[in-house]
């Protein structure tokens, strides 16, 4: 710099001795595309270069060089100093260009990677991408964006141009898909998968199972998840009065220590990693390993947590409950968490209709054993449950507080909640005559334990 001879106007640049780094920042460079030239400078003699006016003066003070061009020796152009034994190879070491721009070209459905090399062979190319979908912004499912949130994928791999049948939206059931939204939200559950080579429906069970669910295919479509529903009230309640056939089997096989369990991890690129889990209760791993791959995972927290979540599974859901059911079963779908009263749970319980209602004491058609911490379940539109006033064996009871109740309602009494076991919808086998063939699992609240 004429002006200073301190300063080089040198900006957006770092130079070591062995590497230059360029940095094309805002608001120097403005947004776009730059081509830097790299040009091979002169050797020189340190002792003839003056580091605080930036100077060199050359061989016997014979004028100032410029180190990127040359000098002239009488007619013939020469470089200040030869480079015999010197290496000035210029090498390019790593390249990063971080830019804003749509990847999909205007027409095109597909985010296009283009690269280009000369004269290199190009090695491992890892990219991190997310896909476009649409979001719910509270009202309606909003324009494209990016997120993590298995939902929004789910509704695309039904309703998305990737589906060759997509299904019609207003099959959509919009109630669970927001509602599982929302659940993802709430217990951080995220997918990051790459899907090729499966089927739509193989595609959504990767993404829903991401959110502890699995995708519903029925009069409508959309997606049931598991969770702790120790809030929730049955949506139905089912006796020997409304069932038919009440069976159950239990399979009892060899449980395993723990899991040896394969996940894609983040932190590693995305490469796969195997980590051992192991079942409540075990400290020491035996041979005895089930081997498990969870696709759309990718963190070793994410991956325990659902390992432990399905080994609890073999021992807190090992039993099938079967029976049939008129048409009241119509309110249940797979998933629905309903109330089920038998003696082979509780000989303790009893189950009927309302004959008449006088306040808080209650007529009914059957007897209800006598004793304490008794309750009752009464369906009267909607599920409700009360206590018992202690007292004998007798067909009329008393409740310690009121709950919705008329003659002809189903109730069933027993102890603790109301001699009702909780259960979960496993698949309804419907019949021609309107009624159905529910299987059923625990609830097992001990899974969120």
């Amino acid at each position: 710099n004429p002006a200073n001879g301190s300063s080089t106007r040198v900006r957006n640049l770092r130079l070591t001795r062995y590497d230059a780094t360029v940095y094309l920042s805002a608001p120097d460079f403005p947004r776009g595309r730059y081509e830097i030239e790299v040009t091979r400078g002169a050797g020189f003699k340190r002792s003839e270069y003056n580091p605080i006016t930036y100077a060199y003066q050359g061989e016997a003070g014979n004028g100032v060089y410029d180190l990127f061009k040359y000098a002239i020796s009488g007619t013939v152009p020469v470089a200040p100093h030869g480079l015999n034994g010197m290496s000035d190879r210029v090498m390019l070491m790593r390249s990063v260009s971080v830019w804003n721009e749509k990847p999909i070209p205007s027409g095109s459905e597909l985010a296009i990677l283009a690269v280009r090399a000369r004269n290199r062979q190009l090695g491992q190319l890892s990219v991190v991408a997310g896909g476009y979908v649409r979001d719910w912004d509270g009202g309606a499912w909003g324009p494209y964006t990016i997120t993590s949130n298995p939902a929004p994928h789910l509704r695309d791999i039904y309703v998305g141009s990737l589906n060759a049948a997509a299904v019609p939206v207003a099959v959509i059931d919009n109630g669970m898909m927001v509602g599982f939204r929302q659940h993802c939200i709430d217990h951080g559950y995220a997918v990051n998968a790459l899907i090729e080579g499966r089927s739509m429906i193989e595609a959504a069970r990767v993404v829903a199972a991401c959110g502890y669910g699995q995708p519903y295919a029925s009069e409508v479509w959309g997606v049931i998840w598991d969770r702790d529903r120790s809030e929730e009230a049955p949506i139905q309640i089912f006796t020997p009065r409304n069932t038919a056939n009440f069976s159950w089997e239990k399979a009892s096989p060899p449980l395993p220590d723990g899991f040896l369990v394969t996940y894609a991890d983040r932190t590693l690129g995305y490469e796969d990693r195997q980590i051992t889990v192991l079942r409540d209760g075990v400290t020491v791993a035996s041979r005895l390993l089930e081997q498990v791959t969870y696709d759309g995972i990718d963190t070793e927290a994410a991956a325990r947590k659902r390992a432990l979540f399905d080994l609890r599974q073999l021992e807190q859901r090992a039993v099938y409950y079967k029976f049939d059911a008129p048409a009241e079963s119509i309110v249940c779908r797979r998933g629905s968490l309903i109330g089920m009263q038998h003696h082979s749970f509780d000989v303790a319980t009893a189950a009927g209709r309302v004959v008449a209602v006088d306040g808080l004491m209650l007529h009914l058609d059957n007897v209800v054993p006598g004793g304490t911490g008794r309750s009752i379940a009464i369906r009267q539109g909607g599920i409700a449950f009360a206590g018992l006033v202690d007292g004998p064996d007798s067909d009329t009871v008393t409740l310690t507080h009121a709950i919705p109740a008329g003659p002809g309602a189903l109730w069933s009494a027993g102890p603790g909640d109301a001699g009702v076991k909780r259960m979960i919808v496993f698949a309804v086998e419907p019949h021609a005559d309107l009624t159905a063939t529910l299987t059923c699992l625990d609830e097992a609240p001990g899974l969120w334990a």
